[in-house]
């Protein structure tokens, strides 16, 4: 095959990356320290003017140095301004192929194309829809010769979105942000005219709380007014929240080929995962408070293929009822069916498991109480640790067998059930400490294959009785 550049759209990507991380912050502390109106700005001007032509350069002598070429059964690669560099790609090193395209990119055609390696590197190239389509059916076709099947549209529902929104916290940070900015900017445009008569401009909110003693901060009126703000710009965060899910995951669907699982998801921000089925490692289970409460789950399962810390968890299902979750299960990865967890903390560790959630609340209470009693009512937040330590209890369990490996554990009221395939558990373990000599209760440990080398999990406060079982699980892995 013939070698290739990544799309010319990729050129103008360069420049706006180089020009928003670094030449952006660089000449805002500049301006910041010397201003924009003294001697040096035409100097100023002309280093900036320079700056940019040699960006244009340097961006375009990035692009067109960069080429690759797929052939049989190994993907070449040559890279590099001033320094050379190529790279030969085994189709046998390639672990799964993820496609994702901005609005942008959308528009014009084209998408990023992503090879996971294995080891953890990737390589992206910026391709045609159609080159990619090409791309991907080679590389499978290579590698994982089968049938494919209809993608599977399933289109989500107002409250899988209201669930998912409410549950997913960094979106709902993003919006809470937001919402904040748009309080200043009305604040700071229509402030004066919205509270005419006021002594202090209110505008300036910062230097009016500043101001303010604690016995003002305490005050009855002073909380409801304060309540009322924040339940207000709480709610404009949640609709923000809820518009960046629906456009994150709608048009969601699955393709299940015989061999491998295909994701899609996104209206603006397209993304795609194409994975081999022999690649998935675990499937988690989550279920947030909210979901047990309207029975749905959340399915996501980890490839050890994928990079970038936490992007190796893929979403099968962002919401879904149990039951239809049994059956994707059983159809899409059959070998992860739920276990049942029969090996759980006995009854006289429940107390182990709430101390260890509300001995850092309460010194944290006893602290803030000893710089004012008015904030003796911190106190009761101490029931909520208390329900954090029950839940952990509750929900925590190891099962394990000749196949599979499943634990199940709580936190922050979020139940997660983790099943790992036995071939990818790389370690056992159990531990006692002195307090626990008394119950005979052992903390039950294992560490399962990742390209971090990092990833290792606990249940605790678990009975002797499986114990060398477990110790021996890895030997018995090595028989099958």
């Amino acid at each position: 095959m013939n070698r290739r550049r990544d799309n010319l759209v990729e050129l103008l990507y360069y420049g706006y990356t180089t020009i928003k991380n670094q030449i952006i912050p660089i000449s805002g502390c500049i301006i910041s320290f010397i201003g924009t109106d003294n001697k040096f700005t035409p100097y100023i001007r002309l280093f900036f003017y320079g700056l940019m032509i040699w960006i244009c350069i340097y961006s375009f002598l990035k692009w067109y140095n960069r080429y690759f070429k797929f052939g049989d059964n190994i993907i070449s690669i040559s890279e590099g301004v001033f320094t050379k560099r190529s790279i030969d790609v085994p189709y046998s090193s390639v672990k799964s192929i993820n496609t994702s395209a901005s609005f942008i990119k959308r528009i014009v055609g084209v998408s990023d194309f992503s090879l996971e390696l294995i080891g953890g590197d990737k390589i992206i190239f910026v391709l045609t829809n159609k080159q990619i389509k090409e791309l991907r059916n080679q590389l499978f076709n290579g590698l994982h010769p089968a049938k494919t099947s209809e993608a599977n549209i399933q289109k989500l529902k107002p409250l899988q979105y209201f669930l998912i929104s409410l549950t997913n916290f960094p979106t709902f940070i993003a919006a809470l942000s937001i919402a904040f900015s748009i309080y200043g900017f009305i604040f700071q445009t229509y402030g004066k005219r919205l509270v005419a008569d006021a002594d202090r401009d209110p505008r300036n909110t910062i230097e009016i709380l500043a101001t303010l003693k604690l016995d003002d901060i305490l005050n009855l009126n002073f909380l409801m007014v304060m309540g009322l703000f924040l339940g207000i710009i709480v709610a404009v965060a949640y609709f923000i929240s809820f518009f960046f899910i629906y456009l994150t995951y709608g048009r969601f669907s699955t393709t299940n080929a015989e061999n491998d699982i295909t994701v899609e998801y996104g209206i603006l921000n397209k993304k795609a995962y194409h994975i081999p089925k022999s690649q998935i490692r675990s499937l988690r289970i989550g279920e947030p408070l909210l979901f047990r409460i309207f029975g749905y789950v959340q399915l996501k399962i980890d490839n050890i293929g994928l990079t970038e810390g936490r992007s190796s968890l893929v979403l099968l299902h962002p919401a879904v009822k149990e039951e239809v979750a049994k059956e994707i299960i059983a159809s899409y990865i059959p070998d992860f069916k739920e276990q049942t967890i029969n090996l759980r903390p006995e009854k006289n560790t429940m107390f182990s498991y709430i101390l260890s959630n509300i001995v850092a609340p309460i010194v944290t209470f006893i602290i803030l109480y000893f710089i004012s009693p008015k904030l003796v009512f911190m106190f009761i937040f101490t029931l909520l640790y208390l329900l954090y330590g029950y839940a952990e209890w509750r929900h925590s369990g190891l099962a394990f067998d000749d196949k599979i490996l499943a634990l199940q554990y709580t936190k922050r009221l979020r139940k997660t059930t983790l099943i790992t395939l036995k071939k990818f558990v790389e370690a056992t373990e159990t531990s006692q400490t002195i307090f626990m000599k008394k119950k005979d209760v052992y903390h039950y440990g294992f560490a399962v294959y990742s390209e971090d080398q990092t990833e290792e999990y606990e249940c605790r406060f678990l009975n002797n009785s499986r114990r060398q079982q477990f110790l021996e699980y890895l030997v018995e892995k090595k028989k099958h």
